[in-house]
């Protein structure tokens, strides 16, 4: 198989996925405004949760969604779940920022890296509908 570095450098490595994804454009050259369309989708159509945030994104979407439950099993499980069994959790070498590789997948998801910064910042702009929705 391909190693990381060479991944990287494939045609198969992903390209803005996210970007392309949501501003339904899997294929072509991507502009600006396939990210405006993007933003603008993650705005009005999503509840933000971010993996660095796994706590209090359960706890968002428990309240959005109306989950309800709580027991020792139930929080047993949660506890695994959010803190030692989630997906993406894997234990193959990370890729260091400045090296080659790195700075190859960056070139390659110029888009969608920015896309994830506005992602975090409409995270903090939700926290004001999960801190006042008891006052509504």
């Amino acid at each position: 198989g391909l190693g990381i570095e060479e991944y990287a450098k494939s045609e198969y490595a992903e390209n803005n996925w996210v970007t392309r994804f949501l501003s339904n454009s899997l294929s072509g050259e991507l502009t600006p405004q396939h990210e405006a369309v993007a933003r603008e989708f993650l705005k009005k159509k999503c509840l933000i949760g971010l993996l660095s945030e796994k706590g209090q994104s359960m706890e968002r979407f428990q309240s959005y969604f109306g989950w309800s439950g709580e027991s020792d099993k139930i929080d047993d499980c949660r506890e695994r779940q959010l803190f030692l069994n989630w997906a993406g959790k894997n234990t193959h070498s990370r890729v260091e920022a400045g090296s080659l590789t790195y700075s190859l997948f960056e070139d390659h998801n110029v888009f969608d890296l920015r896309l994830y910064e506005y992602a975090k910042e409409l995270f903090e702009a939700q926290s004001y509908f999960f801190e006042h929705k008891d006052s509504n």
